[in-house]
């Protein structure tokens, strides 16, 4: 946020079109930035799954896995991902260390 030069304390956006352009591209380059922490196999189902729109059926069909497993899967890297955007640095040393 933009602050007074000054008295250091934020100052308003007077063009609120212009703050939600900023508030967007921000949280995009948090997920960008979050999505580079996971391996490629993780991004490759995220795209698989978001992108392409692919079933969990369909992606488990490509890897000759079971369904569940694509679910778990999914589940993990969506937490994982929540956990790098929220700001828990504890999984990531512990990925890093071994110590889940």
């Amino acid at each position: 946020m933009p602050v007074n030069a000054e008295t250091g304390e934020e100052v308003e956006f007077e063009d609120g079109d212009a703050l939600e352009a900023i508030e967007e591209n921000l949280l995009r380059g948090q997920v960008q930035e979050a999505l580079t922490r996971l391996s490629p196999e993780e991004r490759q189902l995220l795209e698989w799954h978001f992108g392409e729109e692919a079933s969990e059926r369909e992606i488990a069909k490509r890897l000759g896995k079971s369904k569940t497993w694509v679910h778990k899967q999914l589940e993990a890297i969506i937490g994982r991902l929540r956990s790098f955007l929220l700001g828990d640095s504890n999984e990531d040393s512990e990925k890093r260390d071994g110590s889940e």
